[in-house]
C-alpha cells in the first residue's frame, strides 16, 4: 500500500469516526446519483449541506484527498468505501469491552491494571487523535515523553487544563512545564474560562475537575487519577477503561461541542492563562 492509499483510506475511517450515521448515508446517497465525471461543484454542495462543522470539515478534508489523489475513483466506489467503513466501525463500537483500572493497594486476587500502565499502553495505541482532560499535570516525564512521540508521528493531541488563572489560585502548578514546551507547541491546549463558570451567591466559582482520556474516539479512560506521578503510582485511584461501544464518542463530542461554543478556549504559551 503506498502512502497516498494509507493516507486516503485514513481520512476516511477519520470522517466516519466524526460523522453520525444519518449523514453518512446522506452523502452515499448523494455521490451514487453523480457520474463518474462528476463535478466540483456537486461536491461542494454536499461538503455545505453539512451542518455539523466538524464533520464538514472531516468531509471537506476526504473530498479534497480523493480529488488530488485519486482523481479517477468514481463517486460510486467512494461512496462505497464510506460504508464499508462506516458499518466496520459500527461492529467495533458494538463490541465494548469495559476494564476496571485502579491504583493503590493491592488485593491477592486482584487482577487490575494501574492507571499507568494503562495510561501509557492508551497513548501507544493512539493512531488519529487522543483528547487528555485532567484538574492538574505534574511530574510524568515519562508520560510526557511518550505523549511527544505520539504528537510527532501524527497523532492529534488536545489538553483541557484547570489553570492559575482561572481557577484564581486553586491550581498552582503550570501544565506546559508538565508536558513540556516541545509537545505544547504541536498540541492544542483549552482552558474553562472564568466568565463561563456558574457562580455561587457569595461569588465562589466551580472547577474544571473532570479527568479522562479519549483515544481514537473509540477508548476512553474515565478515572479519578489527575496527570500526576502520585495519581499513576501511589494514591488509591479508581477508573473505568471503555474499549469500542459509544461512550469514548459521546465523550469526544461532548467537548467538542464546549469548545464550538466557546466554553473552552484555546490557549498559547504566550498569553500566560497556563
Amino acid at each position: 500500500m503506498t502512502s497516498q492509499e494509507n493516507t486516503f483510506l485514513q481520512t476516511i475511517v477519520s470522517a466516519i469516526r466524526q460523522a453520525p450515521m444519518e449523514i453518512v448515508h446522506d452523502i452515499c446517497e448523494r455521490l451514487e446519483h453523480l457520474s463518474n465525471n462528476y463535478f466540483s461543484e456537486h461536491i461542494n454542495k454536499i461538503i455545505q449541506s453539512i451542518t455539523q462543522p466538524e464533520v464538514r470539515r472531516s468531509i471537506s478534508q476526504l473530498f479534497h484527498v480523493w480529488k488530488n489523489n485519486f482523481p479517477n475513483l468514481s463517486p460510486i466506489s467512494v461512496s462505497w468505501a464510506l460504508k464499508a467503513s462506516a458499518v466496520t466501525d459500527e461492529m467495533n463500537r458494538s463490541e465494548q469491552k469495559i476494564e476496571l483500572v485502579w491504583t493503590g493497594p493491592h488485593t491477592s486476587n486482584s487482577p487490575y491494571r494501574q492507571t499507568y500502565q494503562v495510561f501509557m499502553d492508551l497513548i501507544c495505541s493512539a493512531k488519529y487523535s487522543m483528547l487528555i482532560v485532567t484538574f492538574v499535570a505534574y511530574d510524568i516525564p515519562e508520560i510526557a515523553e511518550a505523549l511527544l512521540k505520539a504528537a510527532t508521528r501524527g497523532v492529534k493531541i488536545k489538553f483541557i487544563f484547570e489553570s492559575p488563572q482561572e481557577s484564581e489560585g486553586k491550581v498552582t502548578l503550570n501544565a506546559f512545564k508538565a508536558i513540556g514546551l516541545e509537545l505544547a507547541r504541536i498540541s492544542e491546549v483549552y482552558v474553562w474560562p472564568l466568565d463561563k463558570r456558574m457562580n455561587t451567591l457569595n461569588g465562589k466559582h466551580g472547577s474544571l475537575h473532570a479527568k479522562c482520556v479519549i483515544v481514537d474516539d473509540a477508548k476512553a479512560l474515565i478515572s479519578s487519577a489527575n496527570l500526576t506521578s502520585y495519581a499513576m503510582d501511589m494514591n488509591m485511584e479508581i477508573g473505568l477503561l471503555f474499549n469500542g461501544g459509544d461512550i469514548p464518542q459521546q465523550i469526544s463530542n461532548h467537548f467538542k461541542k464546549l469548545i464550538e461554543m466557546d466554553c473552552l478556549v484555546k490557549i498559547s504559551l504566550d498569553n500566560g492563562r497556563i
